[in-house]
């Protein structure tokens, strides 16, 4: 569940970047704009959904996910003090 979190707030980051409204979304969806509030706070969007919402942003579901690995990061290197810990333990 962690990725669809960092995933979705990476997509509301892009979404408020670009100025689009949680109203336009919900046009976009056909769907109220208290639906659109409800899907993002329980993370339940369909994959069709997802790729209608991206491309409000000009993004692919590829693109998004890219995104999210970038603003969230993945650890890359250990600092000394952290592989010293992990190496007396």
């Amino acid at each position: 569940m962690a990725q669809v979190t960092a995933l979705l707030e990476t997509l509301k980051s892009s979404l408020k970047a670009d100025g689009i409204k949680y109203s336009q979304v919900a046009d976009a969806l056909e769907l109220s704009e208290s639906s659109v509030k409800r899907k993002f706070s329980k993370k339940d969007f369909s994959l069709l959904e997802l790729d209608t919402i991206c491309g409000l942003v000009g993004l692919q579901i590829t693109d998004l996910a890219k995104a999210m690995e970038e603003s969230h990061g993945r650890l890359q290197h250990l600092t000394q003090a952290q592989e010293a810990e992990i190496a007396d333990d």
